[in-house]
């Protein structure tokens, strides 16, 4: 067996000028690399994050885990897909009670709207 020394691959012209466009792209305007904060759908996920804060959400997911922890440990022989709707479930109601655990152990959770757009310098010469 003959070892060679690694060899760098070769690209052609037309690869170079379109990664040089990309990578000109990306880093000559700041909106492309970091995207707009002011989408049209943060509306509508925003009153859905905020419909999964309180107490009817918080107790709806706590039956949900004792009920996919009866099922798992007393439900005998399932069916394989019965057991993936019950971890299904499961993992759901894991979800939406996270944020009340971190409550729960002296954490904050950050409102629903309290996304803040980063602030991206500008380069020389370009406005913004």
């Amino acid at each position: 067996m003959i070892l060679r020394p690694f060899s760098i691959p070769s690209f052609s012209s037309t690869t170079i000028v379109w990664l040089f466009v990309l990578a000109a792209a990306l880093f000559g305007i700041p909106d492309i690399a970091m995207a707009e904060a002011n989408l049209p759908y943060e509306g509508g996920l925003t009153k859905f994050q905020e419909s999964l804060e309180g107490p009817v959400p918080f107790a709806i997911s706590l039956v949900g885990i004792v009920a996919c922890g009866a099922m798992l440990i007393f439900g005998g022989e399932i069916s394989g897909f019965m057991r993936t709707m019950v971890f299904l479930v499961l993992v759901i109601s894991i979800i939406v009670q996270a944020g009340n655990i971190v409550e729960l152990m002296g954490g904050k959770r950050p409102p629903a709207t309290s996304y803040v757009r980063p602030q991206i310098a500008s380069w020389p010469g370009t406005i913004g």
